[in-house]
Order: C-alpha cells, then structure tokens, then sequence
C-alpha cells in the first residue's frame, strides 16, 4: 500500500487544486489518500468532503468538530498514515500543489534515502528559500538536490522510523 496524508482546513478552493493537480500526478491511481479536514467551518468541510467523494482517486477523508490548528490537524493526520502497514508516507498541504513527476521524485528519493539516519524527510519543494543548502548532494547540480539542516512542510515524505521517534513528541503536542 502506498499512502499520501493530506491536511485541509477553510480553504476549499485551494484544496480543489491540490487534489486536482494530485489526480494528473504520475502514480497516483497507486495511492491511498486520506484527508484530514480540521474542523470550526462546516460548510467549507462539507464543500471539501464533497470533493473527495468525487474525485477519481481512493480518498478516505475523516473531518474534525472543533478547530484543532495546523500541528494538531497535521499529526492526526501522519497517524493514520502510519496506522497503516507503510514504510514511508507522502505529505501535501491544501494549498501546496504538486507537479506532474511529484509522486516519481518522492518515491525515488524516499527509497533511495531510507536507511540514512541523518536525513529525517525528503522534500519536493523547489524555490528560493533564504537558507542555503548545507552541503550540495551533487558536486555538478547543487540547485537540484541538497542536505539542509531545516524543514519545508510544503510537499515532503518520511518514514516510519522517523514517525516512531517524533509521534509523543509532534511540535509539543
């Protein structure tokens, strides 16, 4: 089984994008996506679990009552994904739209890296950022690939290695 967790929040437009663009990723149809939908604006969590029911993925989506913030919505998430027999999950944002060969890239580097104890999450996202890379992966391409002492949270993966370790303690929740 293969599984990308994915928060929502009030943004339903933004999350139409996002699973839209996820449909058109190479692999996809591979997948099991399951949605958490943090809670406190029912409408928008009814537009978006319509969403889900319609999409041509395999969308398991679960909507909080109450408003539980980023942290919290993003953890109950990983949970379930790792309730799950993987070695590894895939993670997007309601606002982080991936490429066609985002899945493709993820799978590849999460393979490729899963048993380097210093790396704690692969990352799809490619822009300037105000932090250098810490060490270029690659003497000839430093703008692809790279080692970095900080997190991005938009488009990323780990393992379960990494989700036994951090689950107690998420971000102090």
């Amino acid at each position: 089984m293969k599984v990308i967790t994915m928060t929502a929040w009030r943004r339903p437009d933004y999350f139409d994008q996002v699973l839209s663009a996820l449909e058109e990723c190479t692999g996809s149809q591979d997948y099991t996506v399951l949605v958490q939908i943090d809670g406190g604006y029912p409408y928008a969590q009814e537009i978006i679990m319509e969403r889900c029911w319609k999409s041509s993925l395999n969308v398991e989506a679960v909507s909080e009552i109450n408003n539980i913030g980023c942290a919290g919505n993003t953890h109950k998430a990983l949970s379930r994904g790792f309730a799950e027999d993987v070695d590894w999950i895939i993670h997007l944002e309601d606002d982080t739209l991936p490429s066609k060969d985002f899945l493709v890239y993820m799978e590849e580097n999460l393979l490729r890296y899963q048993f380097m104890d210093m790396i704690f999450s692969v990352a799809g996202y490619q822009g300037t950022h105000d932090r250098d890379w810490v060490t270029p992966w690659f003497d000839d391409d430093t703008e692809s690939l790279g080692v970095a002492t900080w997190f991005t949270c938009w488009g990323w993966g780990t393992w379960r290695r990494v989700w036994d370790q951090l689950d107690e303690g998420w971000f102090g929740i």
